[in-house]
């Protein structure tokens, strides 16, 4: 739960630094994993097939890394893959992008990646200012903010919501009007100055900041709570219960994550599993929704393992990667 800490100054005091070092220090192993794989100076030709989710080598490519194999650099999760501006479709033939009025996905990835490239040179050059105007990133708020602090990380905090960005700004007494009309990175950038305006903190790393921020004045008021039951019976509890996750069942619909939107996996759980449900759609809406939640689970969010309707097994809390697809297993690939 939220930490109720009234002044930024007790919250230091209280906050152990050590605590988060495994955090920390994950974090920048995914960060080094990514420039290695990623240099920036690969961005003026990287090719889109090392980019897009969707295709066949997804699997190593860079949206992949960003949002699924790097949790310690920041949250990405939820929503559909729109966020990434452009990924082939998991269901259906052809691309999506943005902006949809290009020609095809070439033309938009052309465009896409060269305001990526404007972005890191802008932020080489210290014109953070720049970042914000450029209009092929200007619907990726989350993805924008995230790659910049890969690349960056001294530059710019982990923190992409401009709601959360906003909640900071108030509790340090340094929002002012004009800046409700501010783009992410701006926003970003004068937290991060706010911050360092603080001499306690001054020589505090970015990912330090980041988990001092959210512990000393949450914005996320309540948590989510959900109800799995890891196997019929409870038959994987155990293993679950070694491992450190429950699992779900539904695999015929594969990886969670491979999905481009809600709207896609409810239709192909509907395809999989419609008569398992005696073709009652409204069922299998709900059914299908249920299971698409464990994509959406955030840190800190509440599990409640039981058996059946009368016996609770457990209460854990949701923990970094959150989701995942675990095909090594035999059934019950769905884990949280």
């Amino acid at each position: 739960m939220p930490q109720l800490i009234k002044k930024l100054e007790d919250a230091i005091s209280r906050f152990d630094r050590a605590t988060i070092s495994t955090h920390v220090q994950s974090g920048e192993v995914e960060r080094q994993e990514i420039l290695e794989r990623f240099p920036i100076s690969d961005w003026p030709e990287l090719p889109l097939e090392r980019y897009a989710l969707g295709l066949p080598q997804s699997s190593e490519s860079f949206c992949r890394w960003v949002e699924f194999n790097s949790p310690h650099l920041g949250s990405m999760r939820g929503g559909s893959a729109v966020k990434h501006l452009i990924y082939k479709h998991k269901n259906k033939p052809g691309w999506y992008f943005y902006p949809s009025t290009m020609k095809d996905e070439n033309d938009a990835w052309q465009a896409i990646r060269g305001d990526f490239v404007r972005a890191f040179q802008a932020a080489e050059q210290g014109e953070w200012e720049k970042i914000d105007e450029l209009p092929y990133l200007m619907g990726a708020r989350a993805l924008k903010i995230k790659t910049l602090y890969t690349y960056f990380p001294n530059e710019i905090i982990s923190v992409s919501s401009t709601a959360h960005m906003r909640h900071f700004l108030e509790r340090l007494g340094a929002w002012r009007e004009e800046m409700g009309r501010w783009e992410a990175v701006k926003l970003n950038r004068t937290l991060l100055s706010a911050l360092r305006s603080i001499p306690a903190l001054k020589d505090w790393k970015t990912a330090e900041l980041e988990r001092l921020l959210y512990f000393w004045a949450d914005p996320r008021e309540s948590r989510r709570i959900i109800k799995i039951a890891p196997g019929e019976n409870a038959k994987y509890w155990n293993e679950c219960l070694e491992n450190g996750y429950v699992c779900v069942g539904w695999d015929d619909v594969g990886d969670l994550r491979e999905f481009d939107s809600k709207e896609s996996f409810v239709a192909s759980f509907s395809e999989h599993y419609s008569s398992s449900y005696n073709d009652h759609a409204t069922t299998v809406t709900k059914k299908a929704r249920e299971v698409w939640t464990l994509a959406e689970l955030e840190p800190g969010d509440i599990v409640i393992a039981n058996d059946g309707i009368s016996r609770i097994l457990a209460i854990g809390h949701v923990v970094d990667p959150g989701y995942l697809w675990k095909p090594d297993r035999q059934k019950y690939k769905h884990t949280v």
